[in-house]
């Protein structure tokens, strides 16, 4: 019997990926409906249009109309400019219309956005990531590419993703997930601080923490979901490829 996921309005989904968009939509109306304790700011025309229009998105993905839940969420991510839990859920919509439909190329460019996009200052959730991880695997192994879907389906299970393990368990690879991911987690936020807070004498330290932890070194990707930007030793990386130090505010 499959595992259903219930989220906190009672509805059911038997998808843990379609739980947590959901629930992210929930406490964003949530986050928006004035309480008996505080008063939250009204939404902006812009915000109230893109959460309407990922609203109308995931009602016609739930109805199989994928192409029409494709055209929404690409309108709502034209007008947001603040929502990120919103930006996410919107591009997953897009992702998962494109891989029922078959395409699968487009599946995985729009998986990959969200990986790109998801950094620990939006309140990473390692079970959404580890699900995110999971289906663009499906998405590379349909394309044939076995090696890329061997790679997204190890690293989704060390993010705690079952299905990931399964996935390999059919293709006749055992694979024992490596450091649980609350370790890599404590340490990715120690990155995060000493980066913020200029402490950048210390961040080699936690780099070479991390890849200890990981058993492996740390790659670009895990840059950008760990900072939302490329990092060396020295600081963040700057858009045209030099390293700008927080401490002194200048290229090197």
């Amino acid at each position: 019997m499959p595992t259903i996921y219930e989220t906190s309005d009672g509805d059911k989904h038997d998808s843990i990926g379609s739980a947590l968009a959901h629930q992210s939509i929930l406490d964003m109306r949530n986050s928006s409906t004035p309480s008996s304790t505080s008063s939250s700011r009204k939404l902006s025309p812009e915000e109230s249009k893109t959460r309407s229009l990922y609203l109308e998105a995931e009602k016609l993905f739930n109805q199989s109309n994928y192409d029409g839940a494709i055209s929404l969420a690409n309108e709502s991510l034209s007008y947001n400019k603040t929502f990120f839990s919103l930006e996410k859920n919107c591009y997953m919509i897009i992702a998962r219309s494109y891989f029922n439909k078959g395409d699968y190329l487009s599946s995985i460019d729009n998986f990959s956005k969200i990986i790109k996009s998801i950094s620990i200052h939006h309140r990473l959730d390692y079970n959404f990531y580890g699900y995110i991880i999971n289906h663009r695997g499906l998405a590379y192994k349909n394309i044939g590419n076995i090696e890329k879907a061997i790679e997204d389906f190890k690293f989704a299970a060390d993010f705690n993703n079952k299905d990931s393990i399964e996935n390999l368990k059919n293709m006749n690879i055992n694979y024992t997930p490596g450091t649980p991911y609350i370790f890599l987690k404590e340490t990715e936020s120690n990155i995060v601080s000493c980066i913020d807070n200029n402490r950048i004498n210390y961040l080699q330290g936690w780099i070479d923490q991390w890849e200890k932890l990981a058993s492996r070194q740390m790659t670009d990707d895990d840059k950008i979901r760990i900072y939302g930007k490329l990092f060396t030793k020295e600081g963040v990386v700057s858009s045209g490829g030099g390293i700008f130090s927080k401490i002194f505010g200048k290229k090197k």
